[in-house]
């Protein structure tokens, strides 16, 4: 065998044993054990919402880190984060109370770790953000409402007044993400009249009912009935959609 042949096994050879990687440690279901819990908690809080921080155990079983929360009596949820993060995320609060939470780590056969519970406190929601700006003012026909909504959340004012049995009733459900949101209803005579806006969030938290007494301002549809007079230098012409001045 020439040195040619025996450098070119060689470089195969080198080649082969460079391409052998160590496999990852393997836990089978029959062996899964509840991983340790996490230590050196930390909170960051924000608005409606905290994010957690944490070191995670060097379990090789380790799978997820689950919090278990509630935003309301009764309402309960969870949020997970993986393996290759040191952070889990909580929202959907309604309010600036303290709020407990529970981490939990789990493992790849999804047994769960003892709990770790953490205190947090958010900042306040964008619910109430936008409930504490509402602005009515009353407008042609009806009523305008503005608010704040700096975090852009998705947002839903929802607008009541009294039906002709003086009930309040739904007149009209505005959905917004804007900074600065604003809308509109119409059709009120311009009599006092009551006003009331709820707000609502994604997670369904409710704001309570904000109640204003306005008097729309008086407006009345123009007569349709009337004539055009086109003078020479007038362009009047019907509109590409064929409607003419006196077909609006």
């Amino acid at each position: 065998m020439n040195m040619r042949k025996i450098v070119n096994m060689v470089l195969l050879l080198l080649i082969a044993l460079s391409g052998c990687k160590q496999e990852k440690e393997y836990v089978s279901l029959t062996e899964d054990v509840a991983p340790g819990p996490v230590t050196n908690v930390r909170v960051e809080n924000m608005p409606g919402s905290a994010k957690i921080f944490y070191s995670l155990p060097s379990d090789v079983s380790l799978r997820y880190v689950r919090a278990e929360y509630e935003i309301r009596p009764g309402e309960f949820k969870e949020a997970k984060s993986s393996n290759f993060t040191n952070y889990v995320v909580v929202d959907g609060f309604p309010n600036t109370e303290e709020h407990e939470v529970r981490l939990y780590t789990v493992s790849n056969g999804e047994k769960s770790s003892s709990p770790v519970t953490v205190k947090i406190k958010p900042l306040t929601p964008p619910l109430e953000e936008v409930f504490n700006t509402l602005e009515f003012k009353e407008t042609f026909g009806g009523v305008s409402i503005t608010f704040q909504n700096q975090g852009e959340a998705s947002m839903a004012v929802t607008l009541f007044s009294p039906n002709e049995s003086g009930q309040m009733t739904e007149v009209d459900t505005y959905y917004s993400k804007a900074k600065q949101g604003k809308f509109f209803a119409r059709g009120f005579e311009a009599i006092q009249r009551r006003f009331g806006a709820v707000v609502r969030d994604r997670w369904g938290n409710l704001s309570d009912t904000a109640f204003v007494e306005l008097t729309p301002v008086f407006e009345e549809l123009i007569p349709k009935p009337f004539q055009t007079h086109n003078l020479p230098t007038d362009a009047y012409e019907a509109h590409l959609s064929n409607h003419s001045v006196d077909k609006l």
